[in-house]
């Protein structure tokens, strides 16, 4: 490839390496990305943790994806980073390409770039860069122009936002579902620390010391909220010293009635509320639904989803390489029942 313009980063064949030290010379606003400029951290977070929200972002993608992507572009890994686009799509609805072009203006290499770690200013003319927006110490910054149509630029970023936003950053198509998804992460975490640390009833506690000031009332009601409330903390059990007999503290345990059946639904409306967000039939995903589960029933569910979902997905994403001047096509799935 021939030689281009850098402007504040190193390029590997990997793309943009960001450096160790603060660039001071950033001079343009960014915006945060969520209130504390961590909402795909927090996306990132729950892809991990939430196997539901896992299965069914890994199984659009292969649905994207398909038999494998065809192109006339020469560069040797951009074929296999189209994955890597169309799962930042679907996690974080937008995803973020390095582009450089050569001394003749053309575009010679599209690398991609973590969508995560990048932020834009208002304007949407500037993109920064930064491994690690989360520190407090200081942000190792560097700063790219976005892409522009009618410009000739040797070094940018091509920022696609999604369709969904109405403001600077990318919203998932899933962000109404966020909610069911801390639930069944929550369920399960309460469920985990039952398990380990041996299944308590809810209860009771009373000081029996008619001593005690309202204050220090207050700071051990505090103390034992922050101690064995939530579900980090179910089945722990207190230990509390409360002098004599005659005052000592006297716990009563209060049995939940259908407390397993309560979970159950409450997992189930969660789970139901991320496939509905998804638009995505369970079956699709690998979930025995009550009907049973048959060669032709995935058919169908794959035919209507292939057409109300995954076709637009592609869409999408031919359109977008196509303002950069690379055709993408995209194979079609095709279910192998053999």
């Amino acid at each position: 490839m021939d030689n281009v313009e850098l402007k504040f980063a190193t390029v590997t064949p990997h793309g943009i390496i960001v450096p160790d030290v603060v660039d001071k010379k950033t001079s343009k606003k960014y915006i945060n990305w969520g209130e504390d400029n961590k909402l795909p951290n927090y996306l990132w977070d729950n892809y991990l943790s939430c196997s539901n929200l896992q299965a069914i972002v890994n199984t659009v993608v292969d649905f994207v994806i398909g038999d494998g992507v065809d192109t006339v572009f020469s560069q040797k890994d951009f074929a296999d980073n189209i994955q890597k686009w169309v799962t930042d799509y679907i996690l974080f609805g937008g995803f973020a390409v390095e582009g450089l072009r050569n001394r003749n203006g053309d575009i010679a290499q599209l690398n991609y770039i973590n969508v995560m770690n990048v932020r834009v200013d208002e304007e949407l003319t500037t993109a920064f860069l930064s491994n690690n927006w989360g520190s407090w110490s200081g942000k190792s910054i560097i700063e790219l122009p976005l892409y522009k149509e009618d410009e000739k630029q040797p070094h940018f970023i091509y920022y696609f936002r999604g369709n969904i936003t109405r403001n600077i950053n990318p919203i998932p198509m899933y962000i109404a579902s966020l909610k069911s998804i801390e639930i069944l992460n929550n369920v399960k975490n309460f469920h985990l620390n039952n398990l380990t640390n041996g299944f308590t009833a809810s209860t009771i506690i009373n000081l029996n010391d008619g001593t005690i000031k309202t204050r220090e009332l207050s700071e051990i009601k505090k103390q034992l909220e922050e101690k064995f409330t939530g579900s980090s903390n179910a089945g722990k059990f207190i230990l509390m010293n409360g002098g004599d007999k005659e005052h000592e503290a006297t716990v009563v345990r209060l049995d939940a009635d259908n407390f397993g059946d309560l979970y159950k639904a409450l997992t189930e409306s969660s789970e139901t509320d991320l496939y509905v967000a998804f638009r995505i039939n369970p079956m699709l995903v690998g979930v025995n639904v009550q009907t049973g589960f048959s060669k032709e029933e995935f058919e169908n569910a794959f035919a209507l989803y292939n057409s109300t979902m995954i076709t637009p997905i592609k869409n999408i994403l031919i359109k977008q390489f196509d303002k950069l001047g690379v055709k993408i096509d995209f194979r079609d799935f095709k279910i192998n029942w053999a």
